[in-house]
């Protein structure tokens, strides 16, 4: 998502606008670190209460990296998409989009998380709702006033 955040940038000359993104972008970077530690930090959460890390099948294995390599096409694709486009709204709009229910099925997630694992799975929502929020901040800030 930062590559897109980036683009959206380029796309844009009013101040008030630039703020916004540079916030954005820090909200990204953010979450990008809470969602690549998160695998780590739970299974450190399971070792400290002796529980095994999740064991994984090869064919759950191969399964679960198909889709990180569509995730990866699909951001690529998405990259090329958002480089056409002229304006950083239609940009942000874009990647807002998908916020509300990306948020809602990590709600339902708290309620099965392990109670020593709850803090890790509310930051990582609180995070994603906080960039969403800022997303909509964004897509309803008037340029020029």
């Amino acid at each position: 998502m930062k590559k897109s955040i980036q683009i959206a940038i380029t796309k844009t000359t009013s101040p008030e606008e630039l703020d916004l993104l540079n916030e954005i972008s820090k909200l990204v970077e953010t979450l990008d670190t809470l969602e690549s530690s998160f695998e780590e930090r739970i299974n450190n959460n399971k070792v400290l209460r002796g529980e095994k890390p999740t064991r994984l099948t090869r064919s759950k294995k191969i399964e679960i990296n198909q889709y990180k390599k569509d995730a990866d096409d699909l951001a690529n694709k998405l990259t090329k998409d958002f480089m056409l486009m002229e304006n950083a709204k239609d940009i942000i709009q874009a990647i807002r989009s998908g916020f509300d229910s990306d948020i809602t099925f990590w709600k339902q997630a708290v309620k099965y998380a392990h109670p020593a694992d709850l803090p890790i799975v509310d930051e990582f929502l609180a995070a994603k709702i906080k960039l969403r929020d800022a997303l909509t901040v964004y897509l309803n800030h008037k340029s020029g006033s």
